[in-house]
């Protein structure tokens, strides 16, 4: 392996066998080199295969501003989500949760504090990535030898659920704002209390998530079925009255309109989580 480019004393960037980018780490890795001079196997301590967009300039001007310890630490902590959660995870997780590490150690060091203001809603609709954060920001107080406040851990949370949807957090928190809304119109309309722990909760939920990337990407299905959804209209006019009211708040709220197809997917959750 040879050097492409030099980050610092102790980070390069190279390619693996496959001709792809890698970012490779080990004390004094880089120390009285250039690039195109070698690399011993025995230097590298660490190396981050990411996609190739991940190594933009953007994200090695990140790299030489931020202190080793806190890459250290993402290197980890995303390893463990990837094995903790059961979906894919967008490599863009190592520049915004590697970014955001960084930005909540200096607020730390500040005596700045922030509040989640969706910390209620991110606990009940994201309780997987919850579980998952909390576990991080445990490795991450440990490793720093800090004491970053639990409100941090729905905002890795956050990050989880944006690498999974491959939304920025503005569109994460726009998406969890408009389940939570969704939720509370069926509590309303069927005057129930949702059983959380309940399987057709979760899938309900994970519907949502990927509902509600859709209409903000301006990606609503398209493929009505005409037939069936009069069906269900006329087999369950409870369950489609509730779709009815969640498609008027859409359209209110957020200049939306809804397809017959997302619409019948809707009614068939409900008839589920009315149980």
């Amino acid at each position: 392996m040879c050097i492409h480019k030099i980050i610092n004393h102790n980070i390069v960037v190279s390619q693996d066998e496959s001709g792809n980018e890698i970012i490779l780490m080990g004390r004094g890795i880089a120390y009285q080199k250039k690039k195109g001079d070698g690399i011993a196997e025995g230097q590298v301590e660490k190396r981050f295969h990411l996609e190739k967009e991940i190594i933009s300039d953007d994200f090695i001007a990140l790299l030489r501003e931020i202190p080793e310890d806190v890459i250290n630490v993402t290197h980890e902590v995303i390893g463990y989500i990837k094995a903790h959660i059961n979906r894919q995870i967008n490599n863009r997780i190592y520049l915004t949760l590697l970014d955001h590490i960084n930005y909540a150690l200096k607020r730390y060091l500040q005596g700045i504090q922030f509040d989640n203001m969706l910390l209620l809603e991110i606990k009940h609709l994201y309780k997987e990535e919850i579980k998952v954060a909390t576990e991080v920001l445990k490795m991450i107080n440990q490793r720093l030898v800090i004491n970053l406040p639990q409100d941090e851990v729905a905002f890795i949370a956050l990050h989880i659920v944006n690498a999974q949807l491959e939304l920025d957090i503005s569109e994460v928190n726009k998406v969890t704002s408009l389940i939570h809304e969704i939720l509370n119109i069926v509590r309303y309309h069927f005057k129930i209390t949702l059983d959380e722990s309940s399987l057709d909760y979760d899938r309900f939920v994970t519907h949502l998530k990927f509902f509600s990337r859709r209409l903000f990407r301006d990606q609503v299905k398209t493929e009505d079925d005409v037939a069936l959804y009069e069906i269900l209209k006329q087999r369950y006019p409870n369950e489609y009255s509730c779709v009815e009211v969640i498609e008027a708040h859409i359209e209110k709220a957020y200049n939306q309109a809804l397809s017959l197809s997302e619409k019948l997917y809707l009614t068939l959750h409900m008839t589920r989580i009315k149980k």
